[in-house]
């Protein structure tokens, strides 16, 4: 399991809980940081959800897009869609792509 600041964000579809959508989606925790929900920032989520492929991902599957909300701090949203660490994740994802596109089946030499 994956954690970023305590936050898991790696687990299997069974262990989707509810979604309250008054809490933040990247973490679902009580905290007196308030949420907000700006439709600029909820597509920047939508899209690091994609690449990501986790909890937050899954959560967005089971909620209106529009009614969502997140805390912006370093924590959550910031964290989330940080620009480098979604793009190191695309790049090792187009590598175990191309790799498994390598294992072709040989073919058989001419004698």
């Amino acid at each position: 399991m994956t954690e970023v600041e305590g936050i898991p964000l790696k687990r299997r579809c069974s262990e989707v809980a509810e979604i309250d959508i008054k809490k933040c989606i990247i973490c679902q925790i009580n905290t007196i940081v308030s949420t907000c929900s700006n439709a600029q920032a909820r597509m920047k989520i939508l899209e690091a959800s994609r690449i990501r492929n986790d909890l937050v991902a899954r959560r967005l599957e089971q909620v209106d897009h529009v009614l969502f909300v997140y805390r912006v701090n370093n924590e959550c949203y910031k964290s989330y869609i940080l620009k480098k660490t979604l793009t190191k994740l695309e790049e090792s994802s187009k590598a175990t792509e191309e790799s498994e596109g390598d294992e072709s089946v040989p073919t058989p030499s001419v004698s």
